[in-house]
């Protein structure tokens, strides 16, 4: 009879706990992130099983103006990829649903940028890779100069959230945004004319990326505070052509929440 007892009692818990989940309130949280970007070779899923890149370093290339020779034909190759300042701000809708377990999802803006190296602006109607251009940049044995790709996304993210510590606000988000490219002026290399060119339509344009995090929380009365250290990595390849490049970034990330948990 005891065990009986203790068996609905703790059933009755249960019961109570999923009844409370279910019936808690969601809260709007405010979110501002910012760091470093780059586009980058690196491929998650083969480094992981053991055959691709093995860290997040962009890829580099010769851009000195010297060139290499192949079968008679200088080829200088893109140029090296240096990172750049990344952002993004937005708001997201959080709910508890469980005893250390929370889901979020909202709208957010994020924005992209890294720097490259680029020969002389040609202003000239022509057709590269299959897309059509008014200017193109040339990199074939000129003075080269920096250009900052810059990348515009709208993203619609989600996100499990779980308590490490049953006493500590210490959290590890594992998150995914799906975004879309809106706006670039992000440059794409075309070796059979060693040169630089910008089209929308040479993009992927919906693009899917992995957002891990961890954060720390404070109570500011009413509110709640919660920053660490956030990575995104894009899956989706940034362009069409056969280049593996995939956007990156790292840095800070801060969410203030209306209503304490």
């Amino acid at each position: 009879v005891k065990d009986s007892t203790q068996k609905q009692d703790t059933a009755a818990v249960k019961k109570a706990n999923t009844k409370k989940y279910a019936s808690s309130k969601w809260k709007l949280n405010l979110i501002a992130a910012a760091g470093s970007s780059t586009s980058s070779d690196f491929d998650l899923f083969s480094s992981v099983f053991g055959s691709g890149e093995k860290s997040l370093s962009a890829p580099s290339y010769n851009n000195s103006g010297s060139g290499s020779v192949t079968g008679g034909f200088i080829n200088y190759g893109p140029s090296s990829v240096k990172e750049g300042f990344s952002f993004a701000v937005g708001a997201v809708a959080k709910k508890q649903i469980g005893q250390r377990v929370f889901f979020s999802a909202g709208l957010r803006y994020n924005y992209y940028s890294n720097t490259i190296q680029v020969g002389n602006r040609i202003n000239q109607n022509r057709v590269l890779m299959d897309f059509a251009v008014s200017q193109y940049y040339t990199n074939a044995g000129t003075t080269l100069q920096p250009y900052k790709n810059q990348y515009h996304f709208i993203s619609l993210p989600a996100t499990m959230e779980f308590q490490l510590v049953k006493k500590r606000p210490l959290n590890f988000e594992a998150g995914l945004s799906l975004q879309y490219l809106f706006k670039t002026n992000g440059l794409v290399f075309d070796y059979s004319t060693q040169s630089y060119f910008n089209n929308k339509k040479a993009f992927n344009r919906l693009q899917l990326f992995f957002e891990p995090a961890v954060t720390y929380s404070i109570s500011l009365k009413q509110k709640e505070l919660s920053f660490g250290p956030l990575l995104k990595y894009g899956f989706s390849r940034l362009e069409k052509n056969s280049s593996s490049y995939r956007l990156t970034s790292y840095g800070l990330k801060a969410q203030l929440q209306f209503g304490k948990k």
